[in-house]
């Protein structure tokens, strides 16, 4: 996706065309020989697009500060418990990936 955005095939208000899914997809089949259809594609990055939309506003409120090392954004837990306070969804979400990424790693091992 990146080589993608590079080369000027990413639209701004959309995704991409047709054409650059067609070459994100044999590029990812190369990569981990799984194939992946338009829709699932098309569906993760827009996942992505979300969580770095919230990403960036953590990263906006007063406390949030990016921890290069462990590559992540850190907070008090007092900012971190006013700021799900008002941002519930978010948590909500938030717990949502972790389980089910951590189901994903169990099924893995």
């Amino acid at each position: 996706m990146a080589k993608e955005v590079k080369r000027g095939n990413h639209r701004h208000l959309t995704t991409f065309s047709r054409s650059s899914w067609s070459v994100i997809k044999e590029e990812l089949y190369e990569k981990t020989n799984k194939k992946y259809n338009h829709a699932q594609l098309r569906n993760k990055y827009n996942q992505l697009r979300i969580h770095y939309i919230w990403f960036t506003k953590i990263l906006s409120k007063p406390g949030f500060t990016w921890e290069p090392v462990l590559g992540n954004a850190v907070a008090t837990d007092d900012v971190w418990e006013s700021y799900l306070k008002v941002n519930f969804t978010f948590w909500l979400r938030l717990v949502k990936d972790i389980v089910t990424e951590s189901d994903q790693f169990r099924l893995l091992s």
